[in-house]
This record gives C-alpha cells, sequence and structure tokens, in this order.
C-alpha cells in the first residue's frame, strides 16, 4: 500500500467519522483533520516502502517538527499500513504516550484503528 493510499484511508475514515479533513496542507502535514468541538488531528502517513523502518523513523521526526500546538486541543498520530506497526513500535511505547503521539494501523482491508498504546 503506498503513502497515498494510506493517507487517503485514513482521511476516509475521518470524514465518515464527523472529521473535516485537509490533505494539501501548505505546511507540508500529511493530514489535518478538525472536529466541531475545535480538536485538531495532525497526522504523518508512510506506506510501503524498500526501507520501512528508516521511513519510520523519517515520519516521526517529520511529525516532532510539527508539533507546534502542545495544548490538549491538537492531538497527532503516526498513520502506517499495518504491517509496518512493529517498526513504530521500535520506540519505547512510553515515548510515544509522553509525546501523546497515537499509533494508527491501516489493514489491507477493514478500517484504519488506532492502536491502544
Amino acid at each position: 500500500m503506498k503513502e497515498t493510499e494510506v493517507e487517503r484511508r485514513f482521511a476516509d475514515h475521518l470524514t465518515a467519522q464527523g472529521w473535516e479533513v485537509t490533505l494539501d496542507d501548505p505546511g507540508y502535514v500529511d493530514v489535518i483533520a478538525k472536529r466541531p468541538e475545535e480538536i485538531t488531528l495532525v497526522a504523518e502517513t508512510t506506506g510501503h516502502t524498500s526501507s520501512p523502518g528508516l521511513d519510520v523513523d523519517t515520519m516521526v521526526g517529520q511529525l516532532l517538527r510539527r508539533m507546534t500546538d502542545l495544548s490538549s486541543a491538537t492531538r497527532y498520530a503516526v498513520v502506517v499500513p499495518e504491517d509496518v506497526v512493529p517498526k513504530v513500535h521500535r520506540i519505547p511505547r512510553e515515548v510515544l504516550r509522553t509525546l501523546r503521539i497515537e499509533v494508527w494501523s491501516v489493514p489491507a482491508s477493514g478500517a484504519p484503528e488506532r492502536i491502544d498504546q
């Protein structure tokens, strides 16, 4: 699954859940989603590549650079194909929790789901 498909499936899932989704952000964020109750979700995505571990590391670094609002009104997430989740979990879960980074899995079929940490 290419990054664009991961991004599109995640965006479609959020839209179906009532989020207003932007994919073409001028700040280079892959997905920005807003809820009516003024919650913002900023997400970086990656797909299948020849070097998934390196690409997950790059994706997380990109997300860290975009973490400009640390208020409780903004959430951050990494979104990957289901079989790439183990590469994300090389990052200690306590670090992900401390940084309030959600992990989302996009399966080959079915809806994306948040992976509890």
